[in-house]
């Protein structure tokens, strides 16, 4: 009889995606980065139920966790070469405003980014 070690069983991150944030990612994080992420998740529900019913794909864990804190947000701020200098200092009460594919889609994200707001429904 083979065995199969347990060893061999703990991989790293699911391959799966997810259609909604897993609730997992809310747990054993710090207290900060949960404020953030229940934050993110109020503001973008709309956009999330939205991704959850449409043809968008499902995200992958990291990539979840990186829409939920401010780095994939931040990532899409012009940076110091930008044109306007003072569009880089990241505002995390408007985090969305600069769009992002990842999150909003291909189609969506131009809209974000020149002036749909997806807040509108709070």
């Amino acid at each position: 009889m083979l065995r199969v070690s347990n060893v061999d069983l703990t991989g790293g991150q699911s391959p799966h995606r997810f259609a909604l944030p897993p609730v997992h990612l809310f747990w054993g994080t710090t207290e900060q980065n949960q404020w953030t992420y229940y934050y993110h998740l109020l503001v973008l529900w709309q956009e999330i139920s939205l991704r959850a019913l449409g043809d968008l794909p499902g995200l992958f864990t990291e990539e979840w966790r990186s829409v939920l804190s401010n780095k994939y947000w931040k990532s899409m701020w012009p940076g110091p070469k930008h044109k306007d200098v003072n569009s880089s200092n990241f505002n995390a009460a408007q985090f969305w405003i600069h769009g992002g594919p990842l999150f909003f889609g291909d189609e969506l994200s131009p809209k974000v980014a020149h002036g749909h707001d997806p807040t509108s429904v709070l």
